[in-house]
């Protein structure tokens, strides 16, 4: 199976673990004999599951050492555009209200971005060049890469 192939089981065998746990935590306790299943069976399976989420993920951790560096850099520059986004870059007036009872007024004032929007477009355009090359990358490394 290809890391493509892997990474999908992966995901879903998480998501038979997440069923299990809820399922568990939903009828552990009962009342009399109206127990609906055997929290105990399904704890066996959920041990199982987990065993094979592990043992998939090392086969997949050894399998990605070929695009590790990638790897990294697709998770920093995945950061970098979101810190990007997040940074204002409003030019303009501003109503600021002052804090009640210490004599502090509304008024408006004029707000600058330090890092203007044309330089804060053009690093998130690379950002996003980056993240997509990257992502070029490792797809085709995953669909190509046996684990």
């Amino acid at each position: 199976m290809n890391i493509a192939s892997a990474l999908k089981n992966k995901n879903r065998i998480a998501g038979e673990i997440a069923k299990l746990q809820k399922k568990i935590i939903a009828n552990n306790l009962y009342i009399g004999d109206t127990k609906k299943f055997d929290t105990i069976v399904l704890t066996d399976n959920l041990n199982a599951e987990r065993q094979k989420l592990v043992d998939l993920k090392v086969r997949i951790a050894k399998a990605n050492v070929g695009i590790a560096q990638e790897l990294v850099e697709l998770a920093e520059a995945k950061a970098q555009l979101t810190y990007l986004t997040s940074l204002e870059r409003y030019v303009g007036v501003a109503e600021v209200k002052g804090i009640a009872g210490y004599g502090e007024r509304e008024k408006e004032v004029i707000t600058y971005s330090q890092i203007t929007a044309g330089v804060l477009d053009k690093a998130l355009g690379e950002a996003q060049k980056l993240i997509n090359d990257l992502q070029d990358k490792v797809d085709a490394f995953n669909a190509t890469t046996s684990v």
